[in-house]
């Protein structure tokens, strides 16, 4: 796991719910196995997101977005608010709460970025470049 992944996931445990009950957290873990099953739907057919007038991520992509996925589900991380796909061939794990947007995306080439936006100005930002596939 890079540094990066283990900085968003901080940054998610930080900024939980202080009092996290056990029912809350099986909700985590329960919306997790729903972004892995439909990132596992995307990776058997991605043609589908093409009939939908998409660039379609690369199996690398969705090989990493399904690993990221699996290990916040698997550190109880808050699960996103969504997933999509950006359109150019990447994948986009959001999450709002009250007065945030977090979003950390994996572009086309690989190259990872999380953007946290409070009351919509940018408050912090992080870029990693891809490393070599």
């Amino acid at each position: 796991m890079n540094d990066m992944m283990r900085g968003m996931m901080r940054l998610a445990w930080e900024w939980r719910w202080e009092s996290l009950s056990l029912a809350e957290a099986g909700r985590h873990q329960r919306a997790w196995e729903t972004c892995i099953s439909i990132l596992d739907n995307w990776a058997r057919d991605r043609d589908q997101l093409r009939e939908d007038g998409l660039d379609p991520p690369s199996k690398e992509v969705l090989d990493k977005a399904l690993i990221i996925a699996r290990a916040m589900r698997d550190y109880d991380s808050p699960h996103p608010t969504r997933i999509v796909p950006d359109g150019d061939g990447g994948i986009s794990f959001e999450r709002t709460t009250d007065d945030l947007l977090i979003t950390y995306g994996i572009a086309e080439d690989g190259s990872e970025e999380v953007n946290v936006f409070s009351q919509c100005h940018l408050v912090f930002q992080s870029r990693r470049p891809a490393t070599n596939r």
